[in-house]
This record gives structure tokens, sequence and C-alpha cells, in this order.
């Protein structure tokens, strides 16, 4: 079976609903929710650096503030709870940014994290 080089999101992450996770051969989107939200190989490498989860970029997708980016790009803000450690300082907030272009619902091709 061949994979796709995305990994499609869908669902309601912030209203409890699920994440999955779709590598269907034919390369089609799976949708769980409201629309659908495919990560780049390079947003999901700056996820796993920069400490944010697959939940907390398709809820900042979906639930968000939007705004204008560059290059044509749309830009997603969410502030989320943390209350822990990160690189060794405490930090009470997690600010996930996700820029994304329209595709057949959203490609997310960069993710920005700040912690305050």
């Amino acid at each position: 079976m061949r994979r796709p080089w995305f990994v499609v999101f869908g669902g309601d992450v912030a209203r409890g609903g699920g994440v999955s996770v779709g590598h269907q051969a034919d390369g089609q989107s799976m949708s769980h929710g409201r629309q659908n939200v495919r990560i780049h190989p390079h947003a999901a490498e700056r996820m796993t650096e920069r400490g944010a989860t697959e939940a907390e970029v398709i809820a900042t997708v979906c639930d968000g503030e939007r705004f204008p980016a560059k290059f044509g790009r749309t830009g997603f803000r969410r502030n989320f709870p943390f209350d822990g450690k990160w690189h060794g300082c405490n930090y009470s907030t997690k600010q996930v940014e996700a820029y994304a272009v329209e595709e057949t619902g959203w490609l997310v091709i960069t993710v920005v994290v700040k912690y305050f």
C-alpha cells in the first residue's frame, strides 16, 4: 500500500472529537468533522521540535483565531493551558500558530509555538 506524503486529520478535537490519521492508498482525505486538515511533513517535524501535539494543531485550525499571513497563506492562533516546563522554565500558557494554505481543506505547512 502506497502512503501519501501528508498526514490527514479531521474532527472537532476541541469539543471532544477524535483525531484520525488517514493513510489511504488512493490519497483521499478522511473527514470526521467540519473540515479536513492535512499536515505537511515539514510541519510535523516542527510540531515535534516545538512541543505542539497533533490535537492542538487541529484545534488551532478548526477553532483558533484566523489572520492573513505572508505569501497568500492563512495563519491560525490559539492559546492552550500548559502549566508545565519547557526547556527548564515554567510556563502557564502555550500558544500554537499554524500556517496553512487552502487546498481541498487546509494544508498546514509550518507550526510555531510560543510559551508564556
